[in-house]
């Protein structure tokens, strides 16, 4: 195992930027692993991106817009933008970006394992959502703000009529 990581570039966030299983080092340890070794991931369809999440960096490249292997690799999550593909966007928790499983990888990891694993994340982002949602609130408030005077006055206008339709019928 030494002899195979020992040449390997490790990425910023402190782990190498590949998962092997140990059935492929064992099997074909000259052998590099790649994205058409997998089955395509059924949760992000191979785009290695979450559906409806939020838009940020690429997670599965750290922002940088490449995947570090002996030599760089075009991030397959971001192709090389180091931002996320559409305007909302969040790595796959199945895949983790790659858009690939392991062949031998055919569903027993449970979706609560993977969503404990990203949990820090998840926590993260919502937070982020929540933050959004009360700053368009204020914005939409401070619109608001100059026509209050006005909905008061036509609320005193309704209860008017009110009354008098009240009396009319």
């Amino acid at each position: 195992m030494a002899d195979i990581l020992k040449d390997r570039k490790f990425s910023a966030h402190g782990g190498s930027a590949i998962r092997l299983s140990l059935s492929a080092v064992s099997s074909r340890p000259n052998c590099s692993p790649s994205k058409s070794s997998g089955w395509k991931c059924a949760f992000c369809g191979g785009s290695g991106v979450q559906p409806r999440s939020l838009r940020s960096r690429c997670l599965a490249c750290r922002g940088k817009g490449a995947v570090e292997f002996e030599n760089p690799v075009k991030c397959p999550s971001c192709r090389g933008r180091g931002s996320a593909l559409t305007s909302s966007t969040l790595s796959c928790l199945r895949c983790r970006g790659i858009g690939a499983v392991e062949k031998n990888e055919g569903g027993g990891e449970a979706a609560a394992d993977i969503i404990r694993e990203r949990l820090g994340e998840i926590t993260k982002r919502l937070g982020w959502t929540r933050k959004e949602a009360e700053k368009k609130t204020k914005e939409i408030e401070k619109r608001l703000k100059p026509i209050k005077p006005f909905i008061k006055e036509v609320k005193g206008f309704a209860q008017i009529f009110k009354t008098l339709l009240k009396k009319i019928w």
